[in-house]
């Protein structure tokens, strides 16, 4: 069946029929590309895994310990993945868990410091002031 004569084209005026990039018209792959595979994502990285719970942990426990061995896991994680070329998720986790670990860590460090320090000042005034 023929479409009526004046019916407007699958293109707006002035794209030729065909043209590829023209709104709507398709553009073939490259010559030599037609049905190869896209390279299957990496198998995620256990240290970066390791790293990003660690440093979560570091976060809502007082123990800062974790939030160092968040750091260390986080870069060996990141030495793997730069080592094999890979810039996804694995670098960016392992990111995440040093940054994440590596601040709680040392914000929970300076807390038992400062708690140690006021519990020896408590204690030695409290000597001070009994004769």
């Amino acid at each position: 069946m023929q479409p009526p004569p004046n019916a407007p084209g699958p293109y707006p005026p002035g794209y030729p029929p065909g043209v590829p990039g023209a709104p709507g018209g398709f553009t073939p792959p490259p010559p030599g590309t037609y049905g190869q595979m896209v390279q299957p994502p990496r198998p995620t990285n256990t240290d970066a895994i390791v790293a990003l719970i660690l440093g979560v942990l570091t976060m809502s426990t007082a123990c800062f310990p974790m939030g160092f061995v968040a750091v260390y896991f986080g870069q060996k994680a990141r030495k793997k993945a730069a080592a094999e070329g890979d810039t996804g998720s694995n670098a960016t986790m392992a990111l995440i868990g040093m940054v994440i670990g590596g601040v709680f860590g040392t914000l929970w460090l300076l807390f038992w410091v400062f708690e140690i320090v006021m519990i020896l000042f408590g204690v030695g005034m409290a000597f001070m002031s009994h004769p």
